[in-house]
């Protein structure tokens, strides 16, 4: 099953490293289930862009529409801030 990285996760996986957030990866369809249920990945529904050179030089490629305003890029969950939810208790005075 082919998913695309939500987060950047550390390590390596078969002497490799993952892709980046954003990148994608073929893998298991069980592995692959579990980053999805994780929320670590999103599976990927449109197909590989076609890479072979048929009918090159032949007649005008159409202009490929490219989005002139992207949307801004979620920080990774890594890097992500969260609340302050420690606790901190009363210090004690000493007296002197």
């Amino acid at each position: 099953m082919r998913v695309r990285m939500k987060i950047k996760i550390s390590g390596t996986r078969d002497g490799q490293g993952w892709p980046d957030r954003g990148g994608e990866i073929d893998l298991p369809d069980d592995e692959a289930e579990q980053l999805l249920r994780y929320g670590a990945a999103e599976t990927v529904t449109e197909p590989e862009p076609d890479t072979t050179d048929e009918g090159e030089g032949e007649g005008e490629q159409e202009p490929q529409d490219t989005d002139p305003d992207p949307a801004p890029e979620e920080p990774d969950e890594e890097t992500a801030t969260a609340p302050n939810t420690a606790e901190t208790r009363p210090r004690s005075r000493r007296k002197a």
